[in-house]
């Protein structure tokens, strides 16, 4: 929807809520048209762990610590909640535990440069839980599917030692992590000191 725009606040209080604009023609700015309080009280790193992800008809809003994901309809201006289930399809690839309550969820921005007023695709989603996995998500109709997988990688020393949650080499975290139009970006801290 390019008329509406999205934005999670925080207000002194700690109470997080969704306010939804839509794009007034005649006065051409945007309009407030409904605020809706999603969070009573907001985790301290909600900053960085929470997730507003754009889709075609909607947002999905995931609120850090939680393992529920809401999605607001916008396209037909009623911002109607719903829940988002995630499925792992096909992931034989990962063995590890999920745990939707540490999901961090992170989306392609859109091309300023060609982006179209007819945009029918979701923007590239990604996501990850610990520091073993990026995952890509596809989204349809309130469902979030897991599509691949990219295990981080770790060096040599660490294959051969496990490369556990101890000795991972890479460290996700929200604020090291960016996706862009053909790759994933990783900036992670190494501790030099390490004995492997």
């Amino acid at each position: 929807m390019q008329d509406v725009a999205v934005f999670f606040v925080v207000d002194e209080s700690n109470v997080g809520s969704l306010l939804f604009y839509k794009w007034n023609t005649i006065s051409n700015f945007f309009e407030l048209k409904q605020t809706t309080q999603v969070v009573s009280t907001v985790a301290s790193d909600w900053k960085t762990m929470t997730s507003l992800i754009r889709t075609t008809d909607g947002v999905i809003f995931k609120e850090s610590s939680q393992s529920t994901l809401k999605f607001f309809q916008t396209s037909d201006y009623t911002y109607t909640q719903s829940t988002v289930t995630v499925d792992w399809g096909t992931m034989s690839s990962y063995t590890g535990t999920v745990d939707l309550a540490n999901l961090v969820l992170k989306q392609h921005r859109d091309e300023w440069l060609t982006y179209s007023t007819s945009e029918t695709d979701v923007p590239t989603v990604v996501g990850f839980m610990n520091n073993d996995y990026v995952f890509r998500f596809t989204y349809a109709t309130l469902v979030l599917t897991a599509a691949d997988s990219i295990a981080m990688p770790c060096n040599a020393n660490q294959v051969t030692a496990g490369c556990n949650t101890e000795r991972a080499f890479i460290t996700l975290q929200p604020e090291w992590f960016d996706i862009g139009t053909n790759y994933i970006a990783v900036l992670s801290p190494i501790d030099c000191s390490a004995q492997y």
